[in-house]
């Protein structure tokens, strides 16, 4: 059985081909850990947000008594 794979035709006997194409069996792949990621990495971009939003919120507070003590 000749399968086409990245523009080459290789032999291949059938059993080793059906064994490559069919699905697997057991536990799919990417899926035990998913939420787990997805919730830490939630975390970790609320966190670079909030600490964004505190820097911006000091350098204001900064401008803000700059321009107090000049005027």
């Amino acid at each position: 059985m000749s399968v086409l794979l990245k523009a080459k035709c290789i032999e291949m006997p059938t059993q080793l081909f059906l064994y490559l194409t069919m699905a697997k069996a057991g536990s799919t792949k990417n899926t035990k850990n998913k939420a787990k990621h997805s919730k830490l990495m939630a975390q970790k971009k609320k966190k670079e947000r909030e600490k964004k939003e505190a820097h911006k919120a000091r350098l204001k507070a900064l401008n803000e008594k700059i321009k107090a003590q000049k005027e």
